[in-house]
């Protein structure tokens, strides 16, 4: 291989691990951070899975993508689907400030074409764990 080819692989490489790793700043004191992810579609979703908090939208995200927001302290309603559909799941969120929340969207099949969508918070340990498979989605 030359040396020329070799540089551009090694750049490329380098290049991928840049885009996939990314250092989560700390929790700021007065507010509390609303992880959001977004697994691998089971049923092949190409559209990106649109998250708000209360009413606004938060971030878009793809097959294992993930994001944050921060939140003042208080309840939050946490929704989530596509944009195509007006049908969004959604929950309220209790948060304090320094929490850290892990929130994700499924979609699974209940039926003859038919798509059942989740979203539920997630234990962090597990959550933390599998995020360093994801790619960090700026909001």
């Amino acid at each position: 291989m030359s040396r020329l080819t070799l540089l551009a692989l090694s750049a490329l490489l380098a290049g991928v691990a840049l885009a996939q790793s990314h250092t989560v700043p700390p929790v700021p004191a007065d507010r509390a951070r609303i992880h959001v992810i977004r697994p691998l579609s089971a049923v092949g979703e190409p559209r990106s899975i649109v998250f708000f908090v209360d009413g606004v939208m938060a971030v878009s995200l793809y097959d294992r993508e993930y994001s944050w927001v921060d939140v003042a302290p208080g309840t939050h309603k946490i929704a989530a689907g596509t944009e195509a559909k007006a049908n969004y799941v959604e929950f309220d969120l209790a948060v304090r400030s320094g929490d850290e929340h892990f929130v994700e969207y499924r979609q699974a099949r209940s039926g003859y074409q038919q798509v059942r969508s989740t979203i539920r918070t997630i234990d962090p340990a597990t959550a933390r764990a599998g995020l360093e498979s994801y790619k960090y989605r700026a909001k």
